[in-house]
């Protein structure tokens, strides 16, 4: 029997809640804030949060682990940077447009770069239609 509760995983490790019909990204800090076990992450409506883990992964089918940090120095500077984007108060937006949506927030908080591959194959699906469409015209 343990005399605390060990951490699910390293702090600083990327999560994805896969649940229909879409995924959820988040980053796991650990015990820090006051629900024991926190993820940040950028969620509608109110863009980025600190939730308990639980709450975070409700609804999902299961929580993939994408990335986990090499080191605890790896862990504690991209936690340091999900602190950061927190309280900037990034606000959520789907197309990352006057916001972040949730993959590109943990994926700033992982490399220090808000890139979202689903929404680059969102943008060559669009321009494929349109070019479609413009041919057909």
């Amino acid at each position: 029997m343990y005399w605390f509760e060990p951490l699910r995983y390293p702090i600083g490790t990327k999560l994805r809640v896969l649940g229909p019909p879409i995924h959820h990204e988040g980053t796991y800090v650990g015990p820090t804030g006051p629900n024991g076990e926190d993820v940040i992450h950028c969620d509608k409506p109110d863009g980025m949060i600190l939730s308990h883990f639980e709450e975070f992964a409700d609804g999902g089918l299961r929580v993939e682990t994408p990335y986990l940090p090499r080191s605890p120095e790896e862990g504690r500077l991209i936690v340091g940077r999900a602190f950061e984007t927190l309280a900037r108060r990034i606000p959520y937006n789907v197309l990352g447009i006057k916001g972040w949506n949730c993959e590109q927030a943990a994926n700033y908080h992982q490399r220090g770069q808000a890139t979202s591959s689903s929404l680059a194959i969102l943008v060559v699906i669009g321009v494929v239609a349109a070019l479609a469409f413009a041919r057909t015209s």
